[in-house]
């Protein structure tokens, strides 16, 4: 069963949404919805017959007095919650499977226990310079798939040439969908002149500090792989090896240089549960945002198995954005004590400046982490 999952449309159901809607077998809005008007688009978008379940969101305010605040139902042998705030949700959620909310305007997919926690985030007026998204969830009796979906957010959607100039200064117009698009389409075109860079680079003593504090025979992922460099030291000192990256082209030169399958995927892609002994994301993570970082840290931690740990590096300053084509996070020993603090089960094990060991580099200072996750079991 295909099911469109949406949230916080304050009023506003794009045409984008409405093609999605169509092609579904139920619809989902975990509420904010402001009118009337919007469910009656909504149901005008889907086919005949098609279930709706609906919540009432903070912003719901008279008419939609007749909504309920959550939903408990079944769609394909599965069982859902469904409310609109996160905080609102019990802590006995007894045989619910899928649990569906909103309100913080930010896509959240997450494994918890067991059960799919999913946020589409807000596919309805653009906020600051948020992701338009929302969900499309394939439901099977034995299981689920979730598609993340991003929706342009082009200024003519908006209201009058006014909004148009308003937006336009804060740069909406101008940016790219996603950091991470521009970032792989960037790895994509200077495949071969990032490898020559890279892929003789000699981190061996970053590397050894990792393995010492894993076991032997340890699996390992090397998360945001790039050349492949790493996975081949890390398998030759006789450690098992998985390894990914997002660039198509980087993930070809790694299974060369490797000699073991690479998979292509983005880093919130990442779902395994207590898989690895130790995550190595050398300079990779750091193309994400801050807000990005905190759902892929704990993706990274669910990863993990207890005691696991975990590598990363930043490099060294306060700076986030795009540089040279590439979107970066910057952090120093302040700002990541105060990211990690945040993290859930994750604890700080060890925190140090190196300098770049590529040629022509001397004088650019990387942030190293290492982070261990809490042995639980």
């Amino acid at each position: 069963m295909r099911i469109a999952v949406l949230s916080d449309t304050h009023g506003l159901l794009r045409p984008e949404v409405k093609k999605i809607i169509g092609t579904c077998e139920a619809v989902l809005h975990a509420g904010d919805i402001n009118s009337r008007k919007v469910i009656d688009e909504m149901k005008d978008a889907a086919s005949p017959d098609v279930p709706f379940y609906i919540v009432r969101g903070n912003n719901d305010k008279e008419w939609a007095r007749s909504l309920p605040l959550y939903q408990e139902f079944s769609l394909a042998g599965m069982n859902f919650y469904m409310v609109h705030s996160k905080r609102d949700i019990p802590e006995d959620l007894g045989d619910r499977q899928i649990v569906i909310f909103g309100h913080s305007h930010k896509y959240l997919e997450e494994i918890r226990d067991g059960r799919l926690w999913l946020n589409p985030g807000s596919c309805g007026k653009r906020r600051f310079n948020q992701d338009i998204t929302m969900a499309v969830l394939t439901v099977r009796e034995d299981g689920w798939h979730v598609e993340r979906i991003d929706i342009p957010h082009e200024a003519v959607l908006d209201k009058g040439p006014g909004r148009r100039r308003q937006e336009k200064e804060h740069g909406a117009d101008d940016r790219p969908d996603c950091g991470a698009d521009t970032t792989i389409g960037y790895y994509d075109r200077h495949a071969e002149e990032f490898l020559s860079d890279t892929a003789g680079a000699d981190l061996s003593e970053i590397q050894d500090i990792f393995l010492d504090l894993l076991p032997e025979k340890a699996l390992i992922l090397d998360f945001g792989c790039g050349s492949g460099r790493d996975a081949k030291y890390f398998l030759k000192r006789g450690y098992r090896v998985e390894a990914a990256d997002g660039s198509v082209k980087m993930c070809r030169a790694a299974e060369e240089l490797a000699g073991i399958p690479v998979r292509q995927m983005r880093f919130q892609e990442l779902r395994e549960e207590k898989k690895y002994d130790g995550i190595w994301a050398c300079a990779s993570v750091l193309h994400l945002s801050k807000d990005e970082l905190g759902d892929v840290f704990q993706r990274m931690s669910r990863a993990l198995k207890g005691g696991g740990i975990l590598y990363a590096s930043f490099k060294y300053g306060s700076f986030e954005g795009e540089r040279r084509g590439r979107h970066f996070t910057d952090f120093t020993e302040e700002s990541f004590q105060a990211f990690s603090g945040r993290l859930e089960e994750l604890s700080l094990e060890r925190m140090w400046l190196t300098e770049d060991v590529r040629h022509g580099r001397s004088g650019e200072a990387w942030l190293n982490v290492l982070l261990r996750k809490e042995d639980l079991d």
